[in-house]
Order: structure tokens, then C-alpha cells, then sequence
């Protein structure tokens, strides 16, 4: 690990936290959209559970600090919301019809 270290030091962006919080928004919208069973509806934040975990043992590794982490996290919500704002990524996620 120190020769990635010497060669390219610890980047600002965390992509498995990017990566993390991206996938967790996803399958979040998936499940709030695609259950039926009210009671399991209620797991919906249980990938956010994981994503943070991930953050956190990132930070606790000292690979990265908490504002790239957080960064981060932050750019992977986003993006997924901008992802999930599209019809068609919707429909894949749900399979229900465009709209149009």
C-alpha cells in the first residue's frame, strides 16, 4: 500500500464511496417502488445503512478524511437523483410505463 501512496497519495475523490452512496439511492427507490409489502417497504434505508458503514470505515482506515467522504456521498446522491429524474432509468428500475 505505501507505493500507491508515494505514486499518487490519497485522491480527493472516494469512488467507493461515491460508488456506495450511488448504488444506495438506486436500490432504496427500487424497493420503495417495486415492494408491495408494506412491512418491507420500511427496509428501504438499510442500503444507506451500508453506504455510511462504508464511509465510515474509509475514514477510520485513514484512506480518506471526512470531507472526502462526505463530498463524496454527497456527488453519489446527486447524481443518482439526476439518474432517477429520468423517465427511462425509472422505468428500468420499476418497470412500470413511460410517461411521456
Amino acid at each position: 500500500m505505501q507505493h500507491w501512496v508515494v505514486e499518487g497519495g490519497y485522491s480527493f475523490p472516494s469512488g467507493h464511496t461515491f460508488n456506495a452512496f450511488l448504488l444506495a439511492m438506486i436500490f432504496s427507490f427500487g424497493i420503495l417502488h417495486n415492494t408491495r409489502n408494506v412491512n418491507l417497504r420500511k427496509l428501504y434505508y438499510l442500503p444507506f445503512v451500508r453506504a455510511i458503514g462504508i464511509g465510515v470505515s474509509i475514514v477510520a482506515l485513514g484512506a480518506h478524511s471526512i470531507l472526502d467522504v462526505t463530498a463524496e456521498a454527497l456527488m453519489g446522491v446527486l447524481i443518482a437523483a439526476i439518474l432517477l429524474y429520468i423517465n427511462i432509468t425509472r422505468h428500468l428500475i420499476t418497470h412500470k410505463k413511460i410517461v411521456k
